[in-house]
């Protein structure tokens, strides 16, 4: 029994340790996009105009002009700020070459579900829209499409959606009368976000919604991402720590 015992403590101990090892990395990599992140906002902003594809970078600032396709504004369903419900309001914005750009102007409330009286406005995409044809703004690019865990019973309806189209919404350009090619449309999301502190903040004053305007969001991980998964380390090492003192007290008396 005791040969038994020992065995699967030392099982346990070099579990915890691997664990602790990939908490260890898990953190490493959220302090590495923290810092990039953290960079990228206090780098010049770069004109997106004529920019090759490839040469998008994520997580950088850029400086875009053209025309709103308000016709084709999505809203990302159950996003919430600051444990209020609400939306993000995504719209594309077309470029003098013909590209496009898909832009979070920022954050909506909503009530989830049913329950907002003005859910129907949001499916016919007539909350925080631009109230001018043209744009000159800031944004910081985002490769990530915003995408999150949707329950099965959870559906898209009009411009309320999920997820963020996988194909980066070239279907429902299409749709709604904004042609595309796919090598037309930028593979990110610029979020119209504030500046760093003590900079200038880009403005929303183009921004038209009868009852609140789209809160600009700042995209980060939270301040504590990368020192909770340095929590989770440290426990799986005292857990193997504590395994490996039981093995040792009960390994099999010498003969």
């Amino acid at each position: 029994m005791r040969w038994a015992a020992t065995g699967f403590l030392l099982a346990l101990v070099a579990v915890g340790l691997a664990l602790a090892f990939w908490q260890w990395g898990r953190a490493a990599e959220k302090q590495a996009i923290q810092d990039r992140l953290s960079a990228a906002l206090s780098v010049p902003s770069v004109s997106l105009q004529g920019l090759p594809m490839a040469e998008v970078v994520d997580r950088r600032a850029y400086r875009l002009e053209g025309r709103w396709l308000p016709e084709a504004v999505l809203y990302l369903d159950n996003r919430a700020l600051d444990g209020r419900p609400g939306v993000h309001v995504i719209v594309p914005l077309q470029l003098p070459d013909g590209r496009i750009a898909w832009v979070n102007l920022g954050w909506l409330p909503k009530a989830p579900g049913q329950a907002d009286p003005d859910r129907s406005a949001f499916i016919l995409g007539q909350r925080g829209l631009p109230d001018r044809p043209s744009a000159n703004i800031e944004a910081l690019a985002l490769s990530d499409p915003l995408r999150r865990i949707a329950l099965g019973s959870q559906t898209n309806e009009g411009a309320l959606w999920q997820n963020f189209p996988e194909d980066w919404g070239q279907a429902w350009l299409a749709a709604r009368g904004a042609q595309a090619a796919p090598d037309q449309i930028y593979p990110a999301i610029f979020w119209l976000s504030p500046e760093p502190e003590g900079a200038k903040a880009p403005s929303t004053a183009g921004l038209n919604d009868s009852t609140e305007l789209p809160r600009a969001l700042r995209p980060s991980l939270p301040e504590n991402a990368a020192n909770t998964h340095r929590g989770y380390a440290l426990q799986w090492l005292l857990m193997s720590l504590a395994a490996a003192v039981f093995a040792f007290r009960l390994r099999p008396a010498a003969t």
